[in-house]
């Protein structure tokens, strides 16, 4: 198994002055993208400390409203040993923590998106699917992030995209890291297709 160290650094941005859109996101290994309503209970705690160091290597955290209903965030998103390595690397203890909603009320994604370009901001999305379907309609991902659970979840529920068609977007494979019979995937955009300011 991989050391903290060597996991920090196989998802560290190869340069924070290039911004970065990061989707992470959990499956069944039949597609799942809930067990009960809820992405957690596809996981685990290697799940949960893989979820911690994404978190500690961004600038900000985008996440639906639903999702942060359904899934219960709550108090601090890192912990202190995450909170101490931000600091060593000159970072704010915390990275910005950004909810949106499908209501309205908020600035569209879309700006959102090109705010944080402007910004270079290091971006990780936790969803949820229709987010993650926003994101790829406006081809704005950059990095994806998958953890696949070991178990099968059955016909019901969703897959971890939703909402309106949009062209396939192809990506570029980076790494497959197994921990405690969970599957990390990572892909990146391929490098010919980056679209937005460097």
């Amino acid at each position: 198994m991989p050391s903290d160290e060597e996991l920090i650094a196989a998802y560290a941005p190869e340069d924070r002055s290039v911004p970065m859109i990061r989707l992470n996101m959990v499956s069944s290994l039949d597609g799942a993208a809930t067990l009960e309503g809820r992405a957690g209970g596809l996981g685990g705690p290697a799940d949960q400390a893989m979820m911690n160091r994404l978190r500690m290597l961004a600038d900000v955290i985008l996440v639906g409203a639903g999702t942060v209903r359904v899934e219960g965030y709550q108090g601090d998103l890192i912990d202190d040993k995450a909170v101490h390595w931000r600091l060593e690397h000159g970072l704010p203890p915390h990275p910005q923590f950004v909810v949106i909603t499908r209501k309205g009320g908020g600035p569209p994604l879309s700006e959102l998106v090109a705010k944080f370009r402007e910004q270079r901001a290091q971006v990780l999305c936790e969803g949820g699917p229709h987010i993650f379907g926003q994101l790829a309609a406006v081809d704005a991902i950059d990095d994806l992030c998958l953890t696949i659970g070991p178990l099968l979840a059955g016909p019901e529920g969703m897959r971890i995209t939703a909402g309106a068609p949009h062209p396939p977007r192809r990506m570029t494979f980076v790494h497959a890291i197994p921990i405690e019979g969970l599957l990390f995937l990572r892909y990146k955009r391929p490098a010919s297709s980056v679209t937005h300011k460097q």
